[in-house]
């Protein structure tokens, strides 16, 4: 488990944000060395394009 933040200055579309924090949470995963992970948000747009089939 690890948390981490980073600024995004000058973004001010709400949708852009999740996606960025997802992909930093991906990519966190990756990095460490999981293989499987499990991401809960509240935004579905994001989570169904991110989903893998």
């Amino acid at each position: 488990m690890g948390a981490c933040t980073y600024p995004y200055e000058g973004v001010v579309d709400a949708f852009v944000i999740e996606a960025r924090a997802y992909e930093r949470a991906l990519l966190f995963a990756i990095h460490i060395g999981f293989r499987s992970i499990l991401l809960e948000g509240d935004s579905l747009s994001i989570i169904k394009k991110t989903q893998v089939r």
